[in-house]
């Protein structure tokens, strides 16, 4: 999810750093690319693509689903 923040909002974590607060934002990257490249993750992830084709509908707040439609009315999800 790094890449969407990054593509549709301009959103980056902070780097890494000997201070503090960097070793924390260093955990979190190490978390994220822990997490990424599980083989389980792996195996079901499609390409970085095919996200950004699902997000955008998101992120220019024109995705209709029932999903969608349900956030922008600050209603309950179904």
């Amino acid at each position: 999810m790094p890449l969407v923040l990054k593509k549709y909002k301009g959103f980056e974590l902070p780097p890494g750093s000997p201070d503090e607060q960097g070793r924390i934002w260093q955990r979190i990257h190490d978390w994220i690319e822990a997490s990424i490249s599980r083989p389980s993750v792996v195996a079901t992830t499609s390409e970085e693509e095919q996200y950004f084709k699902v997000y955008e509908r998101y992120a220019t707040n024109t995705a209709n689903s029932a999903v969608a439609r349900a956030t922008r009315a600050g209603e309950s999800l179904p």
